[in-house]
């Protein structure tokens, strides 16, 4: 219509029924993060999850719950919370698994550990 003055918007609803379903849901995914353009954008780290989480800056957090999954995030590296260890901690502990993560916490409060045979 170049040329016309004219310009039309596209609804989402009226390309639904000749759009596939997960064609339909990314462009829905794209419109919506395209919403937040300049805002920090990042997914729920819970692979059961994947949320798209979306930092507006109006309060400095630290920690926050996934309106998803209910779950804490850790803002400043995107990770799962990681309650009395810092980020390079936590990053260093987890490949290792939830068994290391469990073993530093219990090794930090006086619980005793178990010896490995």
């Amino acid at each position: 219509m170049s040329g016309t003055g004219l310009s039309r918007v596209l609804d989402p609803e009226v390309c639904r029924e000749i759009l596939l379903w997960d064609l339909f849901n990314r462009w829905g995914n794209a419109l919506c993060e395209s919403a937040f353009l300049g805002s920090e954008k990042f997914y729920c780290p819970r692979k059961d999850c994947s949320a798209l989480l979306i930092n507006d800056g109006e309060r400095i957090i630290q920690k926050f719950r996934c309106p998803f999954c209910k779950r804490a995030v850790c803002v400043r590296c995107k990770l799962a919370w990681h309650s009395g260890l810092s980020c390079a901690e936590f990053q260093e502990l987890e490949p290792l698994g939830p068994d290391a993560l469990f073993a530093k916490e219990r090794s930090g409060n006086g619980a005793p550990t178990a010896k490995l045979c």
